[in-house]
């Protein structure tokens, strides 16, 4: 016959194990715990408990010495004492168990310690035990308390040195199980309570392993065991989730359409157990809130729109007027206010003219069917439109206040500065209407070389002087540069008192100038001794009489100066009125002629050249006016 030490490991192994606890209710609703052993004998009290547990194991101790307890309490009750095997080789495992109930429910604590090797969870019920690498005796002690009294008990177990492999599993050292063949490094792990790849788990990876924490596992029912929030009895939840495992996905919350109508109670639904009312429904006659908008049968025929105290039910022509209502008051607006099928009956808001409108309405002359509050303006001393104002807006009208209509030559009768006779100004507006904008103002071109005096211009009677014109030997600041007939023959360029025209054999070198002194070893001809002074003098012009309108003859005339080579002579047209053709006239013999074609002033000069020397220009200025111009 076994011992009972052998028939617990048979028992194990063959993947028996203390039944199931007996759940047993007292008589104040609370229930408690009480474990039993599968075929053991039915004995009483707690010492029937602890010998079931003991009567399978051997060295374990009984726990009657070892009980402390307080006063007026019962200490726990060990109903089980497991440890399997009870004979491990060296670095082995065994798996301990302890069961114990309380008689007064107190909550009990549990605490193993091993006089040699290691316990996985020592404060659980169920602990793994992990021997030390040398042979020994090893107890292992359990202390069970209620927070109040305790009881304890001692189980020897017998560490011994591993000579094969035992189990016939391949493994040893490194075998957690050496007498099981199904426990080794790399066996796959199994539901079953031990730690079968020898990895210091149990039965992770499996269904049988809470994975997540929640106290349920695969087996148990929980349909996600990755998540905590999810397990048989859970609170559902508003989060897309099946939280309480029971295949409906937010059943009962704020989150499901519950009616099937397309809205959920968070999405609006206002009565999530009739599929007719949603935020999308059409509100219709029947005492409900169809639409979810807080008001009942609104828009219909039979509800008050307007808060007269008339539905169209009861004959309101227009529920969404106050004012309108059967009874109301008749008012001249050109609506029914009574609901009697007539507007405006016993007023006098009557349109007298045809036109449309009454006095009331606005018509100031309901005798005059032109004139009515919209009518188009007229120029003809009414106010066509009723707005106050007579003949606004139209040619007749003075709208500027400048004294000036358009039927009187205003050309912008908006603005009161712009009429005929307003002085010109500087502003880009023809300011007198006169067809012309700015002129004789400095920003007008009044010589028509292209730039007014803001242009700078800084002769802008002169079409040969502005900014910008290459500068002539004529005495004229031609370029506006504030400088006169600078790099010509006439321009003392060094500032040294002398011009070419004056001698000058190196207008570049200021100590270079007729009569500048010499001194000895000067290279140079400082005082210009050496070059021939070939001054040409000054031109007489003669012109011959003509009458002011005709053509006109100017002719050079030069002092008796003998001169070798030959003598030439420039003429050109200072000044003509804007416009003219003699304006950039010019002619090289003793003669020009010059024909006037438009009222203005006109000015001609020449200058004598002989070889690269030239004289100084001389002028001829005359005004023509009256001529008939064609």
């Amino acid at each position: 016959m076994m011992s009972n030490r052998h028939t617990a490991s048979r028992m194990m192994r063959q993947g028996q194990h203390p039944a199931p606890g007996i759940v047993q209710r007292s008589q104040d609703g609370s229930t408690r715990t009480r474990e039993t052993f599968s075929g053991a004998p039915r004995l009483h009290g707690r010492l029937r408990a602890l010998l079931l547990s003991c009567a399978f194991l051997t060295g374990c101790s009984t726990p009657g010495p070892s009980a402390t307890t307080a006063a007026n309490n019962q200490p726990p009750v060990l109903t089980q004492i497991l440890v399997v095997p009870s004979r491990i080789e060296t670095g082995g495992q065994a798996r301990a168990i302890a069961r114990a109930a309380d008689p007064e429910d107190d909550a009990i604590t549990f605490a193993w310690t091993a006089s040699a090797g290691s316990l996985s969870t020592p404060g659980a019920a169920e602990t793994l035990y992990i021997a030390p690498t040398s042979p020994q005796s090893v107890t292992l002690a359990l202390l069970v308390s209620d927070g109040r009294n305790r009881r304890a008990v001692t189980y020897a177990v017998e560490v011994v040195a591993p000579d094969t492999d035992t189990d016939g599993d391949g493994y040893l050292d490194d075998d957690c199980s050496p007498n099981d063949p199904s426990s080794h490094p790399g066996a796959t792990e199994q539901p079953d309570g031990l730690d079968n790849d020898c990895d210091g788990a149990i039965d992770e990876g499996t269904d049988a392993a809470d994975d997540d924490g929640d106290g349920f596992s695969e087996n148990a029912g929980d349909c996600d065991d990755t998540d905590p929030a999810v397990h048989p009895g859970a609170e559902e939840l508003s989060d897309g989730k099946d939280n309480d495992c029971d295949g409906a996905i937010d059943e009962d919350t704020a989150a499901t359409d519950d009616d099937g109508d397309g809205y959920s109670e968070r999405e609006g639904d206002c009565d999530d157990s009739n599929p007719l009312i949603a935020p999308s429904s059409t509100e219709i006659l029947d005492g409900l809130d169809n639409d979810c908008d807080g008001a009942i049968d609104e828009t219909t025929r039979a509800f008050d729109d307007d808060g007269d105290g008339y539905a169209e039910n009861a004959g309101d022509c227009d529920d969404t007027v106050p004012t309108t209502y059967p009874a109301a008051t008749e008012q001249g607006n050109g609506i029914d206010d009574d609901c009697d099928g007539l507007i405006d009956e016993g007023t006098s808001s009557t349109d007298n003219d045809g036109d449309g409108v009454s006095e009331d309405q606005g018509d100031c002359d309901d005798t005059d069917p032109r004139v009515y509050p919209g009518a188009q303006e007229q120029f003809n001393g009414l106010d066509d439109d009723c707005d106050g104002l007579v003949d606004e807006g139209t040619p007749g009208r003075d709208d500027d206040g400048d004294g000036v209509s358009e039927i009187e030559a205003d050309c912008d009768d908006r603005s009161p500065v712009v009429y005929p006779g307003a002085t010109e100004l500087v502003d880009g507006i023809d300011d007198d209407c006169d067809g012309l904008v700015d002129e004789g103002t400095e920003a007008f071109d009044d010589d028509g070389d292209g730039r007014s005096e803001i242009q700078g211009d800084c002769d802008d009677t002169n079409p040969y002087v502005c900014s910008g014109r290459i500068e002539s030997a004529d005495g004229l600041d031609n370029d506006c540069d504030g400088l006169t007939d600078e790099g010509t023959l006439l321009a003392d360029d060094d500032g040294d008192g002398f011009s070419e025209m004056e001698g000058d054999c190196d207008d570049s070198d200021p100590h270079t100038f007729p009569g500048a002194i010499v001194l000895p070893g000067d290279e140079k001809d400082l005082a210009c001794a050496d070059t021939p002074v070939s001054l040409v003098p000054a031109v007489t012009i003669d012109v011959a009489t003509a009458d002011a309108c005709d053509a006109r003859t100017f002719s050079a005339v030069i002092p008796d100066v003998a001169f070798e080579g030959a003598l030439t002579f420039a003429w050109f047209v200072v000044r003509a009125p804007p416009g003219s053709r003699a304006a950039g006239a010019s002619g090289t013999g003793t003669d020009f002629v010059l024909t006037p074609d438009d009222d203005g002033l006109y000015q001609v000069g020449v200058v004598a050249q002989y070889e690269t020397t030239t004289g100084p220009p001389s002028y001829v200025t005359f005004d023509v006016s009256g001529c008939p111009w064609p």
